[in-house]
């Protein structure tokens, strides 16, 4: 935005990232684990995730689907209210609350994950998307915000802005027959997104201002 607007030469990004956990999720093929991390508030459209699940589980009868959430806010009333409305046998819904991120890592580190999903309206650049990477774990999101500098080809699909049950249910069931690599999706993430490597930069580029 600086670039476009103000024609300025002497601005640079120092991107955040997150610790290298040194694991790779590894999915399980008997459930397909869909997570989500997030408020449960209207901007961050956790409702049209459970539409959407919902919608995929209808079609895919056969399949044992999981959707755990991380997060809490004042739309998981309705959410749950809808959940208890269109019971599914195939399909399984856990709302784990608001949590730390270190209990974060150690479920990515522990549970099967196939896909983490954000149809967020407006977001920056998600830190819960470096996490999701940093472990290998493709992600499905909405092309809002700094939402495109993480999400590619090589660790998930980036939808439109305002999808509709139907996109989202595609990409599921793209995730599903056609598995990301989670090696490159690692290796993606260890390139833009670790802390490691992006902080000792920062602190660089700061000394090298004081010369």
């Amino acid at each position: 935005y600086l670039d476009n607007h103000y024609n300025v030469n002497n601005v640079t990004i120092a991107r955040l990232g997150v610790i290298d956990n040194n694991c790779i999720n590894v999915f399980n093929s008997q459930t397909f684990v869909v997570v989500s991390v997030s408020n449960v508030i209207k901007v961050k459209n956790v409702a049209l995730i459970a539409h959407s699940i919902f919608s995929f589980a209808k079609l895919n009868p056969n399949l044992n689907i999981s959707w755990i959430h991380f997060g809490e806010g004042i739309e998981l009333k309705n959410i749950k209210s809808y959940i208890a409305l269109n019971k599914l046998s195939n399909l399984h819904c856990e709302f784990k609350g608001r949590v730390s991120n270190s209990l974060i890592y150690k479920f990515y580190s522990s549970h099967p994950v196939n896909v983490i999903i954000n149809l967020s309206i407006s977001e920056g650049i998600p830190v819960s998307m470096m996490e999701a990477i940093s472990f290998g774990i493709p992600i499905i999101a909405t092309n809002v915000g700094g939402v495109s500098e993480i999400v590619n080809n090589t660790n998930g699909i980036l939808l439109s802005s305002n999808p509709d049950i139907d996109s989202v249910v595609n990409a599921f069931n793209q995730i599903l027959l056609f598995p990301k690599n989670r090696l490159e999706i690692r290796q993606d993430w260890s390139l833009k997104y670790s802390a490691n490597v992006n902080y000792n930069h920062f602190a660089n580029d700061l000394l090298n201002l004081l010369k």
